[in-house]
């Protein structure tokens, strides 16, 4: 299953639909229907010690008036009544290390980091999650397997959408 990424951004598609409904843009949801500002914002980190959310664990979505608007299961909104919207990707220029090497050394920066229990291992984690870069689909980069992989290259890493 595709994970939803913050600082990415979507188009939103609804099921009959012949084009996006809405787009997503660093967590803020924007329906072409709504004519003044955003709709809701998507909150997507985890949730903090003691504090009830409104569909358990699961990223949310809150509507600037009103009540929740629904939740996250991968790219996908799920509203309160069922129905499913799908996010597309929508390819971007990257802020952040659009280099193969970079990228992969900052990945394992931020592992012997986060090992040695360095808070700062969270500041790089966020710009790994902004970077232009998905798992490679067949390797998922397994240190056993990565080095021999076609598909990547050897990186355990593929541009993203």
């Amino acid at each position: 299953m595709k994970r939803y990424k913050p600082a990415a951004h979507y188009e939103v598609h609804k099921p009959g639909d012949a084009g996006p409904i809405g787009h997503v843009r660093r967590g803020i949801l924007t329906l072409l229907s709504e004519t003044d500002g955003y709709t809701g914002i998507i909150h997507n980190s985890a949730p903090a010690p003691g504090e009830r959310r409104p569909f358990g664990d699961l990223p949310y979505i809150t509507r600037r008036y009103g009540p929740p608007l629904g939740w996250l299961e991968g790219t996908e909104i799920v509203l309160v009544d069922g129905e499913r919207w799908r996010l597309q990707q929508i390819p971007r220029e990257p802020e952040v290390p659009a280099c193969p090497d970079t990228y992969s050394a900052l990945l394992v920066c931020c592992e012997v980091l986060t090992e040695q229990g360095q808070p700062r291992a969270s500041l790089i984690a966020a710009r790994l999650l902004a970077a232009p870069f998905d798992p490679c689909p067949e390797c998922e980069g397994l240190f056993a397997v990565v080095e021999d992989c076609p598909c990547c290259d050897g990186y355990g890493f593929v541009p993203e959408v």
